[in-house]
């Protein structure tokens, strides 16, 4: 006897071009019916509407068998870059489009988690601070094992990593 099952995974992205240099939004869908999680990090990288990386493909094993059934994800910075590096090389005039994508992305979420990584780039990190304030109460962030947060869902141990409350006055300590 066998067993055969079925899945459909939706994905969506939001770019500034055919070109791809500048991501906005990327989301998975896999239950629509559950509810959203908004994943907030440094930059995009290489994930699209077909393939995603190690930080998508964590976050949603971390989530597959929970209350829910969508991840969004956005971004400090929209410029696509696999190095942090190189968002020197980003145009100002490209991510003034950001903000607003980021607090869309956390209007319509049940569960927003900051992954930015630790360090740097602070002055952006309160600018987007701001504009959360009035989702603090479901701003949540990975912590690790030896108590180090947020941590970047990139590394993400299913087994070892919780889910813990995040404020932003802790911007400062990163």
């Amino acid at each position: 006897m066998t067993y055969t099952e079925g899945s459909t995974i939706t994905s969506k992205a939001i770019y500034d071009s055919e070109e791809r240099r500048y991501r906005y939004f990327l989301s998975r869908t896999w239950n629509k019916e559950k509810k959203i999680i908004t994943t907030l990090m440094l930059n995009p990288s290489k994930a699209n509407t077909l393939v995603s990386d190690k930080t998508v493909n964590n976050v949603i094993r971390y989530f597959e068998n929970s209350e829910y059934g969508s991840l969004q994800i956005v971004n400090l910075f929209a410029y696509a870059a696999s190095d942090p590096k190189d968002l020197k090389y980003r145009k100002q005039d490209k991510e003034e489009l950001n903000d607003n994508h980021i607090v869309n992305a956390c209007e319509n979420a049940d569960l927003i988690i900051i992954a930015w990584t630790r360090g740097g780039k602070k002055i952006r990190k309160r600018e987007v601070a701001k504009l959360l304030e009035p989702f603090q109460d479901k701003i949540k962030c990975f912590q690790d094992e030896t108590g180090k947060k947020p941590r970047h869902p990139r590394d993400l141990k299913k087994e070892e990593w919780k889910l813990v409350d995040y404020s932003f006055s802790e911007i400062g300590n990163e």
